[in-house]
């Protein structure tokens, strides 16, 4: 009930209101922490819609309070409820987004790597044809972090990645092409 009501408080048309709800529910983070892992499916989307507000206190507040939640809550409980704000959220705040979800990638390859490949990489090969400067800038940064962590399995899925999406990453990444030696192996190594 505490989250629902904050939830709604987020959302609220009285920016006084959604801003005090935001201030208050970043003192909850902070005590409450991985309690609320059970809620991400609804905290996420409503702090991501919190960060397409047009105030940019209220902006600046829900920033936080991901940043909060990103830090506090287990990574493997987040990642996908932040996928799919990003995927079916606001695009002013799909950059932001996507920044917070390269928080995570470290934490959640180091708990759970499978997550990473079946959440976090279909996301970057999905943001890969965005055509914002900035979402361009975050998914470049998320390849990127993706890649120091993952290496070469980033493309040893590469049954399951488009030849498209394989020479999008390699080239933001700057990996090598692997050899046909290599390219037959199961792991890619």
């Amino acid at each position: 009930q505490l989250v629902d009501a904050s939830v709604g408080g987020f959302k609220d048309n009285n920016q006084k209101v959604a801003l005090s709800s935001l201030q208050s529910f970043s003192k909850l983070v902070s005590s409450y922490g991985p309690a609320l892992e059970g809620n991400c499916g609804v905290l996420v989307p409503a702090v991501g819609g919190a960060l397409a507000h047009s105030s940019m206190p209220i902006r600046t507040q829900a920033t936080s309070v991901l940043d909060s939640l990103c830090a506090t809550l287990d990574p493997v409980a987040i990642a996908a409820p932040l996928a799919q704000t990003v995927d079916f959220g606001n695009q002013r705040s799909k950059a932001a987004l996507v920044e917070r979800m390269r928080s995570v990638v470290g934490p959640l390859h180091d708990r759970k790597p499978q997550v990473v490949m079946k959440t976090v990489v279909p996301l970057a090969v999905r943001l890969l044809d965005e055509h914002k400067a900035d979402i361009k800038a975050a998914t470049t940064d998320l390849v990127k972090e993706l890649y120091a962590h993952l290496d070469r399995d980033l493309f040893s899925g590469a049954h399951r990645l488009s030849d498209k999406a394989v020479a999008r990453f390699r080239e933001i990444t700057g990996a090598p092409p692997m050899s046909p030696r290599r390219a037959a192996s199961p792991r890619g190594r």
